[in-house]
C-alpha cells in the first residue's frame, strides 16, 4: 500500500512539474530499458512498436520500483530498533527510491547526474521527496491502526 501511493506522490509531482515548466516526458526510462534488453538478447520487435514497448517498460519499471523500494523499506524499517523521526524516515526512503530509479539508468549509460543542472536535480528530488513523504506517511498510518 505504501509503495502504491508514494509511487502515485512520485507521479503526481513528475506530471505538476512538467504542466508548470511545460517540459516533456523523460525519455531516460525508455533508453535505460531500451539498452538492458539489448544486453540480455531481448528483441523488442520492429520500430515503432520496440519505441512503444521501451516506453512501456520503463514506465512499468518505475511502478515496480517503487512498490519494491517501499516494500524493502518497510520490511527492513521494522527490524532496526528505535523509532526514526519522520522526516528521517521520508528522507531515506526518498533517497533509496532516487537511487533505485537512478542506478540502472546511469549504469546504462542513459544518464550521467554529472551533466544535470539545478533544474535537472530538482526535477529528480522533488518527485522523490514526494515519495518518501507519502510512504513514510502511509507506512506511520498503517502502522497506527495496527
Amino acid at each position: 500500500m505504501a509503495g502504491t501511493v508514494a509511487t502515485a506522490a512520485l507521479e503526481l509531482a513528475t506530471y505538476a512539474d512538467m504542466l508548470v515548466r511545460g517540459r516533456p516526458a523523460s525519455t531516460v526510462p525508455a533508453a535505460a530499458v531500451g539498452h538492458l534488453a539489448e544486453r540480455a538478447g531481448v528483441d523488442l520487435g520492429n520500430e515503432p512498436q520496440a519505441a512503444h514497448r521501451r516506453e512501456a517498460a520503463g514506465a512499468l519499471s518505475g511502478y515496480a520500483t517503487g512498490i519494491g523500494v517501499a516494500t524493502l523499506y518497510l520490511l527492513t524499517e521494522r527490524r532496526v530498533p528505535g523509532r526514526r523521526p519522520f522526516w528521517v524516515a521520508a528522507s531515506a526512503l526518498g533517497a533509496l527510491a532516487m537511487t533505485a530509479g537512478n542506478v540502472p539508468a546511469i549504469a546504462s549509460g542513459s544518464t550521467d547526474p554529472r551533466q544535470w543542472d539545478l533544474a535537472d536535480w530538482l526535477a529528480d528530488v522533488v518527485p522523490h521527496l514526494a515519495f518518501g513523504l507519502a510512504g513514510a506517511a502511509t507506512a506511520d498510518a498503517i502502522s497506527r491502526r495496527r
